[in-house]
C-alpha cells in the first residue's frame, strides 16, 4: 500500500508543479493591476504630453503674429534686442508697404514725365 501512496504522492507533486507552472504563465499573460500611484503617474505623464503637443501647435499657428520673445517666464530677459520689436507679421506687412511706396514713387515719376 505504501507503493501506491508513493505513486499517488509523486503524481500529486507533478500535478502541483504543473498547476504552479500554468499559474506562473497565466500571471505573465494577464496584466497585473497598477497601483494608484503608478496609475496617477501615467495619467500625469499623458496629460503633460498632451499639453506639450497643444502648446507646440499653438506656437506653430500663432508664430506669425507673436512678438519676439523678450521676457522669460521667470521675468528675466531672453533676447539682447529691444523689447519693442514688432511681430513677424507686422514686419512682413511693413516690408510690403515699403515696396509699394517705392513702386508708387516710380509710377508718379513716370506720370510726371509723361505730362511734360
Amino acid at each position: 500500500m505504501q507503493g501506491l501512496q508513493s505513486v499517488g504522492d509523486s503524481q500529486s507533486a507533478q500535478i502541483n508543479q504543473y498547476v504552479e507552472a500554468v499559474n506562473a504563465h497565466r500571471a505573465t499573460l494577464v496584466p497585473q493591476p497598477k497601483s494608484q500611484i503608478e496609475s496617477a503617474m501615467d495619467d500625469l505623464a499623458n496629460c503633460t504630453a498632451s499639453v506639450q503637443r497643444i502648446i507646440g501647435r499653438l506656437k506653430e499657428r500663432l508664430n506669425p503674429v507673436l512678438k519676439p520673445q523678450s521676457i522669460n517666464a521667470d521675468g528675466t530677459g531672453a533676447s539682447n534686442g529691444p523689447a519693442h520689436l514688432p511681430a513677424p507679421l507686422v514686419c512682413g506687412i511693413e516690408q510690403q508697404v515699403h515696396l509699394l511706396r517705392q513702386e508708387l514713387a516710380v509710377l508718379e515719376d513716370m506720370e510726371t514725365r509723361l505730362a511734360l
